[in-house]
């Protein structure tokens, strides 16, 4: 890995945590270049709707609409085939003409999402993070490799060893300057994602967040856990102060430990 000038910062929590809200106004605050997984390149934002499950798959694009009455992608939500038309309300055929339904997309294999995860991980560093450090920039992740073992290690429970093998392909070795997990208990989060559910009728919680108390609680674990045995590349903050108390404390740490 060649020396780079800038610096990259991730941020990582559960589901809930406010993580993505802190890591915009971070970037903002330091100019830095934001990026976010899955979705932050042409390729990720394919993968993304499987990866979270909130779209159904076909062979028509899909944008950033809710999915249920509202559009998604281009064109409005009916009885019609997938494309640049409509698609029908309980199954999509694809291009093969299998029909699948919503709730299939919700059962990829640990395995299949933990190289989904790293395929997105893998083209979001070549095409957005590498050329932005290299020029001199800094960047905020939200999410990185922390995720993949807070997620698919303690909470899917792939063993940690080979997390960490295939982590160091997909990244060439790339780590952050700095991790910074956005802590809330699991009750917290959960309460928020709740929440921002009742608010947004015509979203869905993706597989991620509509996995359970249990689930997220292994993955809570598992990043506490993670912070306590790299104390010096991971900080702990509290994520369930107001948002702009929260975003000052980031940005004090930040500043503390990079300069």
């Amino acid at each position: 890995m060649p020396a780079l000038r800038g610096r990259l910062i991730a941020l990582e929590g559960i589901d809930g945590s406010g993580k993505s809200t802190q890591a915009g106004m971070l970037a903002d605050s330091l100019g830095a270049v934001l990026t976010a997984e899955p979705g932050g390149t042409a390729l990720g934002r394919e993968l993304r709707p499987l990866l979270l499950g909130r779209s159904k798959v076909g062979d028509g694009p899909v944008g950033d609409g809710p999915v249920g009455d509202g559009p998604v992608g281009d064109g409005p939500v009916g009885d019609g085939p997938v494309g640049s038309g409509t698609t029908g309300s309980d199954a999509t055929a694809t291009p093969a003409g299998r029909t699948v339904s919503p709730d299939d997309v919700g059962s990829i294999a640990p395995i299949a999402e933990l190289l989904l995860m790293l395929a997105d991980r893998a083209q979001d560093i070549a095409e957005n993070i590498l050329p932005a450090l290299e020029r001199g920039s800094w960047v905020v992740a939200d999410r990185f490799s922390g995720s993949t073992l807070a997620y698919q290690g303690f909470g899917r429970s792939i063993d940690l060893h080979t997390l960490e093998t295939v982590v160091a392909v997909a990244t060439g070795g790339l780590e952050p300057d700095l991790t910074i997990l956005v802590d809330v208990p699991v009750k917290v989060a959960l309460e928020r994602l709740n929440r921002t559910s009742a608010v947004e009728l015509t979203m869905t919680m993706d597989r991620f967040e509509s996995a359970g108390a249990d689930f997220l609680g292994r993955v809570r674990d598992g990043y506490l856990e993670l912070a306590r045995s790299r104390p010096d590349a991971w900080a702990v903050i509290d994520g369930t102060l107001p948002v702009d108390d929260t975003a000052k404390a980031l940005l004090g740490l930040v500043r503390s430990r990079l300069g």
